[in-house]
């Protein structure tokens, strides 16, 4: 439904992936997309997303990961990350090696799905979390906080 309504709205969409980036025309900032990772199992020409176990892990695993710099400043928007994703983006060392920010949006609102060595290779300084009272998913949890 939401394409049909880019669409009517002539809003371009354009699919991302990690490797790519996104000119939004200042040189003062890029943007360079790290997630999601896409596998070639089959062909060099068809691109596959890794199943993670269960529709919403793999919905969430293959989340658009941002690396956002502005000047001298490294923002890493995570989206709903989890585990597997996290596990799977660092399969990839180029992938790795683009991870350190100075400020992180938390994966997933701060829940318990989050993978310790993800959270080592950002190395934040300042920590954001999204999240809402409606609906309760008691995010934050403790064990994230």
């Amino acid at each position: 439904a939401w394409i049909n309504v880019l669409a009517a709205e002539h809003v371009e969409y354009v699919a991302v992936r990690a490797g790519e980036s996104i000119d939004v025309g200042d040189p003062a900032v890029t943007i360079e997309v790290l997630g999601p990772r896409v596998d070639h199992l089959t062909s060099p020409d068809r691109d596959v997303f890794a199943w993670f176990g269960d529709k919403g892990l793999t919905i969430n695993g293959h989340s658009v990961v941002l690396r956002l710099t502005y000047r001298d400043v490294r923002f890493l928007l995570s989206g709903d990350l989890n585990i597997e994703g996290s596990e799977h983006l660092m399969a990839d060392p180029a992938i790795t090696a683009r991870l350190d920010a100075h400020v992180l949006k938390a994966p997933h609102h701060g829940s318990h799905e989050f993978y310790r060595p993800f959270l080592k290779a950002v190395n934040p300084q300042i920590t954001a979390i999204s999240s809402g009272e409606i609906p309760d998913h008691g995010h934050p949890r403790p064990i994230f906080l």
